[in-house]
């Protein structure tokens, strides 16, 4: 039986790659990325939504579009998550999976981390690398030039990744009225300024 997943936040959105998807950020990241943007995310010892595999794959399954695992780091809780894309994968055997990891794929590979293969094997799309805010990308889905992109399946074609243009942020008001950010920047702009930035335009994040 797959432990319970620690989840700091679940909601729909879009996915510069995949389209409408479902974000999984899960709690607690055991790397310190010097300027990582989601240090409220990092703690290992804060119980943010103990959510059953079973429970996230439901939720998933209500609209089969796509899933994006981010974080705090997914591999941290590679064995649950996996329990999650396996009973995905029963019932939406089309549905793309993309994860982001701090960890080189080559890490991921050596079964240094419990669960790992089993989570690698049930993905379409890793993103993998540690942030290094002093070299950043401007890739839709890179947050800075040492990452990189694996296409692990056949569900989501070179050509689509290809096609990609243009970094994105996206924001999201939400159901605590909290603003909530997703992208990687993009021509040397630092998501850490964004707060800054929208404050002189009237906007105030608390």
């Amino acid at each position: 039986m797959s432990a319970d997943i620690n989840i700091r936040s679940c909601w729909r959105g879009h996915c510069p790659l995949l389209g409408p998807a479902l974000y999984v950020w899960v709690q607690g990241c055991p790397l310190r990325c010097p300027g990582c943007f989601n240090t409220e995310g990092l703690d290992m010892d804060r119980c943010a939504t103990l959510t059953a595999p079973n429970v996230l794959a439901e939720r998933f399954l209500e609209d089969p579009t796509a899933l994006v695992l981010s974080g705090g780091e997914p591999f941290a809780q590679a064995s649950a998550l996996a329990g999650a894309l396996r009973i995905i994968r029963a019932q939406a055997q089309q549905a793309p999976v993309l994860a982001y990891s701090g960890y080189p794929l080559e890490h991921l590979l050596s079964g240094a981390i419990a669960g790992a293969l089993d989570l690698l094997g049930l993905l379409d799309v890793l993103v993998d690398g540690p942030f290094q805010r002093q070299h950043p990308s401007d890739h839709p889905l890179l947050g800075s030039e040492n990452q990189r992109v694996f296409l692990l399946g056949s569900r989501v074609p070179v050509a689509r990744l290809e096609a990609l243009k243009r970094p994105q942020i996206e924001a999201e008001v939400d159901i605590n009225g909290g603003l909530r950010l997703v992208g990687t920047g993009g021509n040397g702009f630092d998501m850490h300024a964004l707060p800054a930035l929208l404050l002189r335009h009237g906007i105030i994040l608390e």
